[in-house]
């Protein structure tokens, strides 16, 4: 899984870095706030050839996230939003979203 290798290391195929603003979210997505940035697109292109869920996790201290990231799964083209998971971190939550198709 994801989960058992991390990208420096060669042993995953997960996007790992810093928040980059892409700025404001605009296009199918219907949430106020801003884009992260993955370099010329505003989406991270997975490449599997079947894929059950997607999982995004930041280092803040479990049970303690107080940074609200949303997580939203968009088709190849980027214009319509097949699922989201945006649900609130204030403080006492996980870092951690997840959307299973």
């Amino acid at each position: 899984s994801a989960n058992s290798g991390h990208l420096s290391g060669g042993q995953s195929g997960t996007w790992e870095g810093d928040f980059v603003n892409g700025g404001p979210v605009s296009g199918p997505i219907a949430s106020s706030g801003f884009f992260h940035s993955f370099g010329p697109a505003l989406f991270d292109t997975l490449t599997a050839s079947t894929t059950t869920g997607v999982s995004l996790r930041w280092s803040d201290p479990i049970g303690a996230s107080a940074n609200d990231y949303d997580l939203f799964v968009v088709d190849n083209a980027g214009t319509t939003v097949l699922g989201s998971s945006t649900g609130f971190q204030t403080g006492t939550q996980d870092p951690f979203r997840e959307f299973m198709s």
